[in-house]
């Protein structure tokens, strides 16, 4: 894709002067064609920290209290290992997918490595280039109860800019994610504290 957008934009001498990616999907490539044209671009290291679940999680190790207990599987026996360490109620993720795509949740440790077995035979047979990004390793992860909630905002400059905080309605049977809700109504120091959080490891992606 890289190839031919810029053969493009050269053979019809098209002035670009900024990329946008809107999707998950396409933020690695915007990265790389920034670079090759020279644009505003973030860099793809940096992405890569944000698209690769597994890299993202090694990244919030520094900061205490952020991650929940998980680990990196990329077979059955690493998978039994980490699961009986971790324990249940869990949930198995894939490292490139985003929006719940694939995701299983492993509620008893009977279940546990057909549900893994089931999770990567699904995964293989999606035709959707998502299941496929940084596939060499899977994410278990201790479940965690609670509301959920996304903040959203742009880095300009090197300067991190909060737009707000949404909540999050999400129906967990089938993980779906169905309603936005804005102004978000967390108390004002729990959005002060997620905000803080945010711009500290927005800032450690460097």
């Amino acid at each position: 894709a890289e190839q031919q957008i810029l053969d493009y934009v050269y053979d019809h001498k098209i002035n670009i002067t900024g990329i946008i990616a809107w999707k998950d999907r396409e933020v690695i490539l915007a990265s790389i064609l920034g670079k090759a044209l020279s644009l505003p671009h973030t860099p793809v290291e940096v992405v890569e920290n944000v698209r690769n679940k597994v890299k993202t999680r090694l990244l919030l190790d520094r900061f205490q209290g952020i991650n929940p207990d998980y680990a990196v599987v990329t077979n059955e026996e690493q998978f039994m290992l980490a699961i009986n360490k971790i324990g249940v109620p869990c949930v198995l993720k894939q490292a490139g997918n985003s929006g719940g795509r694939g995701m299983r949740n492993i509620d008893t440790l009977d279940s546990a490595l057909t549900i893994y077995k089931q999770f990567i035979i699904s995964n293989k047979a999606q035709a959707s280039e998502m299941y496929h990004y940084f596939n060499e390793a899977s994410l278990l992860e201790k479940k965690i109860f609670g509301t959920e909630h996304s903040v959203n905002g742009v880095v300009a400059n090197g300067e991190v800019i909060t737009l707000g905080i949404i909540d999050k309605k999400i129906d967990h049977v089938i993980s779906l994610q169905y309603e936005n809700i804005v102004p978000s109504s967390l108390d004002l120091e729990v959005r002060k504290k997620v905000i803080s959080i945010a711009n500290e490891v927005i800032k450690a992606l460097k």
